[in-house]
């Protein structure tokens, strides 16, 4: 092979992408799903200080996206641990809807 083939054959496998993109999308995910994960945390604090009652809604949100990130990394990367914690997470996220939809209408 050439080290044009190779060339060509490499970009068609990363579709355009170089390493520095992949790394700066890495980082700014980390970085946004930490910031997301503080903001939940606040108002979980806040609103078991202020109200006495805990946010189900919030940890709803944070199990589905953890739930998301986990089906992905099976999807790309085909381990079944990964589809294990997937349907883990998706387990709790159904119980916190659950939990959410009873808060809201004053059963528990």
């Amino acid at each position: 092979m050439e080290k044009q083939e190779i060339l060509e054959k490499s970009q068609q496998e990363n579709k355009e992408m170089d390493i520095a993109d992949r790394e700066a999308q890495r980082k700014g995910s980390w970085i946004g799903f930490m910031a997301a994960l503080g903001a939940c945390l606040i108002i979980t604090i806040l609103q078991a200080v202020i109200k006495g009652t805990v946010a189900y809604p919030v940890f709803f949100v944070l199990c589905s996206l953890e739930s998301g990130l986990f089906f992905t990394k099976f999807v790309l990367l085909r381990k079944k641990h990964e589809m294990l914690v997937a349907i883990s997470f998706a387990l709790m996220a159904v119980g916190f809807l659950t939990l959410s939809i009873c808060q809201m209408m004053g059963t528990i």
